[in-house]
């Protein structure tokens, strides 16, 4: 089923086992769309209602009048076909909450009595968290990082290729269906009764950041607070003047360089407008180089890459050690890839480019395959080194990474004064935890935000990965609580993991690091056994990266 806009219900729609999809394809020519609707509406609505001809069913919301315009004309030439209208409220107020909850419900019914099929809840909460975690990693993506931001109405497939291939700096999507911004259903979301849920439901699409159809359009200036914002290309739709009126206001605001283009959803489009994406690139890229140039003058920078079996991360430095930008990248198929993706994404932050840094030391498991590294060192030794920058008073360090599980104590000065490591076995390392996320059909930030809201004390016998999840799977069947599970198995892991702490002979203070250090509900069983605090420094996935960049710029001074 096609639909147009980033309010609908797409999530309740797919719990039905329709697909939802944009139909975003540039149109060779709009001129067949006048034979059925006057030329003067606007070009994203004739596209939409040309691509709409050979779908099965078709979404759309009143947002403005070229919309209902279409809604009519599918409706007279298409009668038997699926088409629904769901009326959208111009406002995220209480009254336009329950307003907008009632369409649902009622659109959900009806697609009841159509398919014979009852409301499936769990494919629906399924389908909810699966939006709010792509939008938490596209804001992920964007921490640290400079790039550009399209905005404004969205423009078709071939249009974002085009600019995306000219900037010299990354690209993201901010237009109008780019920032689909849903938060996370509520945890009790299977108990509470649908009306209720599916009320949270609406709130929650009409809260989003507004697009210009809304009467207060003030959260929409957080697509222009991000810190990596070095410019934007603002897109207008010919015939729609609601974002012509917000490239008027934001142009006289921003302070990095703004391009408007005007497009009408055909691909004649795409070679008007090359020549001047090609004018706005070389203005970004002289001033990405002015900022290369300046901050290669500030000092020598180093790098070092920590290549995992989960994330490679990278961490660069500055004479005084001072982190100037990382990045985390999850681990593909081949390490030196991903490396060498996580070292351009994190020398891009600096204006630089990677033959631009002086050392690159590389750590981890997939060390010897990056070829770009100057020089190696082993993870036991960097981790110590990082995590004693991170924290000078730290004696024990608690690792847990994606594999093996390490702890490695640590003489005043910070050398390593002894260690043992969990290597063989996934049992109280993260793929443990991934492992149990995927049974508990969760990710893992998921398991780690409702870690601590365990009410009933579950034991997980087992530290064998096989049989650990089988006991999981038998709690599930005993309708045992998600989160009275999720305290079992971060039980299971502080256990085994304490007693690597006492076969090194660890003593306080205990000092956490790894990915696994922000899972908040094991830290503070780790903390109860060990009857310590265990200190999580702001970026514990950076110890071995951090400490590979000290070496990095050792080696210089040798």
């Amino acid at each position: 089923m096609y639909y147009i806009c980033k309010y609908s219900p797409i999530e309740l729609i797919r719990a039905f086992g329709t697909d939802m999809v944009v139909p975003n394809e540039e149109a060779t020519d709009l001129a067949p769309a006048d034979t059925l609707i006057h030329n003067n509406i606007c070009s994203h609505a004739r596209q939409f209602l040309m691509a709409s001809g050979d779908t099965e069913g078709v979404l759309v919301t009143s947002c403005c009048d070229s919309l209902r315009r279409v809604y009519d004309t599918l409706e007279n030439e298409s009668p038997k076909r699926p088409l629904y209208m769901l009326d959208l409220p111009h406002s995220d107020a209480s009254c336009a909450v329950k307003a907008y909850a009632r369409a649902i419900i009622a659109l959900k019914n009806r697609f009841e009595n159509e398919s014979s099929r009852p409301f499936d809840r769990e494919a629906f909460i399924a389908q909810w968290k699966r939006s709010a975690f792509e939008w938490r990693m596209k804001e992920k993506s964007l921490v640290g990082r400079e790039y550009v931001a399209v905005m404004g109405a969205r423009g078709g497939e071939g249009l974002h290729k085009s600019i995306w291939k000219r900037m010299p700096l990354p690209v993201t999507d901010l237009t109008c269906l780019g920032c689909r911004d849903l938060p996370e259903p509520p945890t009790d979301a299977m108990e509470m009764p649908e009306e209720e849920l599916l009320t949270i439901y609406a709130e929650a699409l009409l809260h989003q950041i507004p697009c210009m159809r809304m009467t207060a359009i003030g959260n929409r200036r957080k697509l222009l607070e991000r810190p990596g914002l070095r410019g934007i290309i603002y897109n207008t739709i010919r015939f729609c003047d609601y974002y012509e009126f917000e490239y008027v206001a934001i142009r006289k605001e921003v302070t990095v360089p703004i391009l408007k283009i005007e497009t009408d959803y055909t691909a004649q489009t795409q070679g008007q407008l090359g020549t001047r994406l090609e004018a706005f690139a070389e203005q970004l890229a002289t001033k990405a180089y002015q900022k290369m140039e300046k901050t290669k003058a500030m000092s020598h920078l180093y790098a070092g890459i920590d290549s995992g079996s989960t994330t490679t991360n990278v961490a660069i430095i500055d004479d005084n050690n001072e982190l100037k930008a990382f990045s985390i990248v999850r681990t593909g198929a081949k390490s030196a890839a991903s490396a060498e993706a996580a070292l351009t994404e994190a020398a891009g932050q600096l204006g630089l480019r990677v033959e631009d840094l002086d050392h690159i030391c590389a750590t981890g498991y997939g060390r010897s395959y990056i070829a770009c590294a100057h020089s190696m060192k082993t993870e036991i030794t960097c981790h110590a080194r990082g995590a004693h920058a991170m924290n000078p008073a730290a004696r024990t360090i608690i690792d847990i990474g994606g594999q093996d599980s390490k702890v490695i104590g640590l003489t005043p000065e910070g050398s390593v004064e002894n260690f043992v490591m969990n290597d063989k076995c996934a049992a109280g390392t993260g793929r443990f935890l991934e492992m149990m996320a995927r049974t508990l059909e969760l990710d893992m930030a998921e398991m780690d935000r409702i870690a601590l809201q365990w009410q009933k004390d579950v034991t997980i016998s087992s530290t064998c990965t096989v049989f650990a999840e089988s006991e999981v799977i038998g709690l599930i069947a005993e309708n045992t609580e998600t989160a009275d599970i999720i305290h079992g198995l971060n039980k299971a892991v502080a256990a085994r993991t304490v007693s690597l702490a006492k076969r090194v002979g660890g003593s306080g203070p205990y000092m956490m690091t790894g990915g696994v250090a922000r899972n908040p509900g094991l830290v503070a069983e780790l903390e109860k056994k060990l009857e310590q605090p265990v200190f999580v420094p702001e970026h514990p996935d950076l110890a071995g990266a951090l400490g590979a960049a000290m070496f990095a710029r050792e080696a210089c001074e040798a």
